[in-house]
């Protein structure tokens, strides 16, 4: 299950072609901090590691890394995303892929301020 989480953040953040430290780090962060509420035990730092790798050697595409987190709390995982991918700044294409990814889950924009109240 957190390897599906981490994947669908990754992807988001991925969009501009890299992951930087900062986004690592922040997914890192979220993931201790909102474990219990994605049913999801903490990642020690080698596991978070191997996922990484295995997310660049993926061909992991939109549709199938949606699906496989969609029914987990996709809120907060939506959420995490966008903390994820606005710690180094929000690229078009990393907006893009979150824009979409609010679509396929029914939620919008309006939506944020919510979960900004709802996940602090």
């Amino acid at each position: 299950m957190h390897k599906d989480i981490i994947f669908f953040i990754f992807f988001i953040s991925a969009q501009d072609g890299i992951i930087s430290s900062e986004e690592l780090n922040k997914t890192k962060e979220l993931l201790k901090t909102y474990a219990s509420n994605l049913g999801i035990n903490m990642i020690p730092d080698d596991e978070f590691d191997v996922i990484l790798e295995k997310f660049f050697k993926s061909e992991v595409q939109f549709d199938e890394c949606f699906e496989k987190v969609n029914n987990n709390n996709i809120e907060l995982v939506l959420h995490i995303a966008r903390l994820v991918a606005t710690s180094d700044g929000l690229e078009i294409r990393e907006n893009i892929a979150f824009d979409r990814a609010l679509k396929y889950a029914g939620c919008s924009y309006n939506d944020i301020e919510k979960w900004e109240k709802l996940f602090s």
